[in-house]
């Protein structure tokens, strides 16, 4: 999304015109404001930089997620059956305790 915005914005400037074309009804011969927006070289060094954060962040962060999985088992076990088989079990408190802990 943060890449795209760029094509976004360039396409939501399309509309604006030029005063001198407005007030010559259309015989001003330069380049509409978009195009001279989405050649500029400046613009284009912002968005590549832009587009290098953005993954260089994806990457930190998977590798951060990467952490989390030890405890992966917490979020992919159906936390009903477990329970409900758990309970059929009818486990000592200090068996209990010490699953809690685990």
């Amino acid at each position: 999304m943060v890449n795209d915005i760029s094509s976004h914005l360039i396409t939501s400037i399309s509309v604006f015109c030029h005063l001198p074309e407005i007030l010559t009804k259309g015989r001003f011969l330069h380049d509409p404001i978009s195009v001279l927006v989405e050649r500029d070289e400046d613009i284009k060094k912002i968005q590549a930089l832009i587009s290098g954060g953005m993954q260089a962040n994806a990457m930190h962060l998977q590798a951060y997620l990467k952490t989390w999985d030890v405890y992966r088992e917490i979020w992919e076990v159906n936390k009903d059956s477990f329970i409900n088989r758990y309970r059929h079990l009818n486990p000592l408190v200090s068996s209990f305790d010490a699953d809690t802990a685990r």
